[in-house]
């Protein structure tokens, strides 16, 4: 992207409301992985795109047994896992 503007939506696709609202999804998880890298600092980096998405798989595992537990009071940590699967998705695509 080299610090370009995000294009808006193409014709016919989605509204800008639901462009907005992916967007903030996407800003949301780079933010946790701000967070991550003060701590980790590229970690992600010496495991292969099999281990990112293992990684996945633990966090979808974690999210499911959330959902079937009831997910009030679950909230907060259910959005964190689901931020982290997008994160591990991008860190998958990186390591191909």
């Amino acid at each position: 992207m080299n610090g370009k503007e995000i294009p808006p939506p193409p014709e016919g696709t989605i509204n800008q409301d639901d462009f907005n609202a992916y967007m903030k999804v996407i800003v949301d998880a780079l933010q946790v992985h701000y967070d991550r890298e003060r701590v980790r600092q590229g970690l992600w980096k010496d495991y292969e795109a099999k281990d990112q998405v293992n990684s996945i798989k633990i966090k979808v595992d974690r999210v499911i047994r959330s959902i079937e537990l009831g997910i009030e009071g679950r909230e907060k940590n259910i959005e964190e896992e689901l931020l982290d699967v997008i994160n591990y998705a991008v860190f998958a695509i990186r390591q191909l």
